[in-house]
């Protein structure tokens, strides 16, 4: 069973999910149902993001669970890879979920430069990057582009708040 910490980020948590699976659902052109969602998880567990990872890796455990482990027919398969908090090893790591794992959505980064370093290569291979809490400006400004989603904005976040509920109501019903 998957213990959510006395300083969870559930609801942060369980958005990312249910943006990653829209995202790979929508973007999908092969899946077949019967086949399991990979989601690719991009999450630092160790080095000093690590207890921020533990933490949110913790609640999309706990999120899938509450998904049922299914999302539109498909079983969620989850695969993390630690980060460490470096775009170096981020990047190696995203490449390895990417050739290896085909995973079909990438989900989670907490460090700015993390997500700046994957961006670019997820973008060229068309697989959609779910950032949590990666918030620069440059990754929905400059570096914009139809395969980045980004559930949480220090800025905007009240204001996008309501939406969010509404996608992950609509897709737990």
């Amino acid at each position: 069973m998957v213990q959510r910490g006395r300083y969870s980020t559930g609801g942060e948590t369980r958005r990312t999910l249910a943006y990653a699976a829209i995202a790979s659902v929508a973007l999908s052109h092969t899946a077949l149902a019967q086949e399991p969602l990979k989601i690719g998880v991009l999450m630092p567990t160790s080095g000093v993001f690590a207890v921020l990872g533990e933490r949110q890796l913790n609640g999309m455990k706990y999120a899938i669970a509450e998904f049922g482990g299914a999302v539109a027919g498909r079983k969620i398969e989850m695969i993390h890879e630690d980060t460490e908090g470096k775009p170096d090893v981020g990047l190696a790591k995203t490449r390895k979920l990417v050739l290896s794992d085909k995973v079909e959505v990438t989900a989670g980064i907490i460090n700015s430069a993390v997500a700046l370093a994957v961006q670019p290569y997820l973008s060229q291979q068309k697989i959609p990057l779910v950032l949590s809490n990666a918030s620069t400006d440059q990754l929905t400004g400059e570096k914009c582009d139809p395969y980045l989603f980004r559930v949480r904005s220090e800025e905007h976040t009240s204001e996008l708040q309501s939406h969010h509920d509404l996608v992950c109501r609509l897709l737990l019903e």
